[in-house]
């Protein structure tokens, strides 16, 4: 729970450095001073953190998803590096990264061109391994929750132009679908989706979303 409650306020500092500063992208680790991750000017945004060999730092620059990754006592292994750029007119939005045991598996969404929903794999230097298109249905995702399940990724996510649907689909170790989405029973049509997370027991998903 310590453990737990340490990493909540890293996360919530974060948040709170990037806000005032704008320009720079930051982590924190434990109750030492904040350490610059990206100082240039345009620096990192909508930043995203998985464990797993220490930490990974995903973010993008302009239209480039950039990496870093920290050992467990915030010391930076590896300097931060591009990881991706996307084909033209593609502008990577939310990200979200898991730990697969092995590598790290980004997911990404785009705004311009088709709205599609991507994944990305990332080996712990940093090197990209893999790019999969995960949904190509032109209709931008709003919220989408990556999780690894010890075998497999379970991807839990709504649509904009879908609000009332929330899917489950299944995807391999390297974030390759591997079924078709499957709509969650129970959830009404008349409803407006957003904020959706999920948590994984060992035997369900916990499932949560904003009802507006």
């Amino acid at each position: 729970m310590r453990d737990l409650a340490i990493f909540a306020r890293i996360l919530c500092f974060c948040f709170l450095v990037l806000v005032a500063f704008e320009q720079e992208s930051y982590a924190q680790f434990y109750e030492d001073t904040p350490m610059s991750i990206s100082d240039e000017d345009f620096g990192g945004r909508m930043p995203s953190v998985g464990a797993g060999k220490g930490f990974a730092i995903i973010w993008h620059k302009v239209d480039t998803i950039w990496f870093s990754r920290l050992d467990e006592a915030g010391n930076i292994v590896v300097p931060k590096k591009e990881a991706y750029t996307p084909p033209v007119n593609m502008l990577s939005l939310s990200k979200k990264v898991i730990y697969n045991g092995k590598n790290f598996v980004t997911f990404f969404t785009t705004l311009k061109g088709k709205h599609t929903l991507h994944s990305i794999v990332i080996k712990p230097n940093g090197t990209k391994k893999k790019v999969t298109v995960v949904d190509d249905t032109k209709k931008l995702n709003r919220d989408f929750v990556p999780i690894w399940t010890g075998s497999e990724i379970a991807l839990i996510y709504s649509k904009i132009q879908d609000p009332e649907v929330i899917n489950y689909l299944r995807l391999d170790a390297e974030g390759v679908p591997i079924s078709a989405p499957v709509p969650i029973k129970g959830v009404k049509a008349d409803i407006f989706l957003s904020c959706v997370n999920a948590a994984w027991d060992g035997k369900y998903f916990g499932v949560v979303w904003v009802k507006d």
